[in-house]
């Protein structure tokens, strides 16, 4: 049964906890409707290990290595119209030392859309060196109000976007560490994703050892279990409704007839089939299972996994559930 105190799960109680909130004011929610607006985080690292979400959803993690990254990742299917956390761990190499002064970590929002050139929304920056004699963060994004003007945000006292001053705080589990929130607003053309207003569950190192080995994590695990035999017997008609929220509120996010992602995930598996790709067994102990840092969204990592027969590539699909009441939904 899946430990709460794995050593993945110390090295998350090891870490500086670097948190942006995104809120959108009332007066410019309609700034985007009718738009095809594009929210990008650009990351940046090196230096450092690193875990990197939006809304608690991970987007980018290396705490083995902390292999240098850059990359764009699109997160219109996990922001919304209100408060959106965005989540950077940085962690040091072991328990008892400080976060590296080689670290350097910048993730940036983007919009981007037809209309207008790419505009950055926030950017949310932590340097070792200037850790040494200042917070770490002063390349970060200059608190304020700001409007936007078509092609750029400029400062405004009514502008539709604002950035807060950061909030710092102590994470008592790691000697040396911070924990830094900013408070942004942003509006957005999309409804309220689901996932928003699932059950909200307590985080990891919350959970009692009985509910979270006896009862939360093998009700989890039976629904990955469901789809795994469906995968094995190749009865996608059945199994592609259990992603139906998760496809439609994606073809909603990226503006495509409805039905699109639900043809590309058939696809996806169909190609595995055809091409002679293997479906890793699945096994109630392997996965770490972790919860969204908004307490409503929870994954099994790694259990639908699909490998060539020299078990040198795998594919793997990540999948999360919100809980609403007895039962599991696959919302992303």
């Amino acid at each position: 049964t899946q430990s709460r105190s794995s050593a993945a799960s110390d090295v998350y109680k090891r870490q500086l906890f670097i948190i942006l909130t995104i809120t959108a004011c009332g007066a410019s929610k309609n700034m985007m409707q009718g738009k095809e607006v594009y929210y990008d985080l650009r990351i940046e690292t090196s230096g450092v290990r690193y875990a990197i979400a939006v809304n608690g959803v991970y987007v980018a993690l290396d705490l083995s290595e902390g292999a240098p990254l850059q990359m764009d990742y699109p997160v219109n299917q996990l922001v919304r119209t209100g408060e959106n956390i965005i989540g950077l761990d940085v962690a040091a190499d072991e328990a008892d030392k400080p976060i590296p002064d080689t670290a350097n970590v910048t993730v940036s929002l983007i919009m981007r859309s037809e209309d207008f050139a790419p505009v950055i929304i926030s950017k949310l920056s932590y340097q070792g060196e200037l850790a040494k004699e200042g917070l770490g963060t002063e390349n970060s994004s200059k608190p304020g109000d700001y409007a936007f003007d078509g092609a750029r945000l400029t400062s405004s006292d009514k502008g539709a976007f604002s950035i807060s001053d950061i909030t710092r705080g102590v994470y008592s589990d790691y000697a040396g560490s911070l924990r830094l929130a900013q408070t942004v607003t942003m509006p957005t053309p999309f409804p309220e994703w689901k996932f928003f207003t699932g059950d909200i569950m307590p985080q990891t190192e919350d959970f009692t050892d009985e509910h979270w080995n006896e009862t939360l994590v093998p009700s989890l695990f039976t629904e990955y279990q469901k789809i795994h035999q469906l995968l094995a017997k190749k009865e996608l008609d059945t199994l592609l409704p259990l992603f139906a929220e998760r496809n439609r509120e994606m073809d909603i996010a990226y503006y495509h007839e409805a039905g699109y992602y639900e043809k590309t995930l058939r696809e996806s598996f169909e190609e595995k089939f055809e091409n002679g790709k293997i479906l890793d067994p699945i096994d109630e102990d392997q996965g770490q299972a972790h919860v969204s840092t908004m307490g409503t969204l929870l994954r099994r990592h790694n259990l639908i996994v699909f490998k060539n027969k020299e078990e040198t590539l795998f594919n793997h699909y990540d999948i999360w559930f919100r809980k609403e009441g007895d039962q599991w939904i696959i919302s992303r």
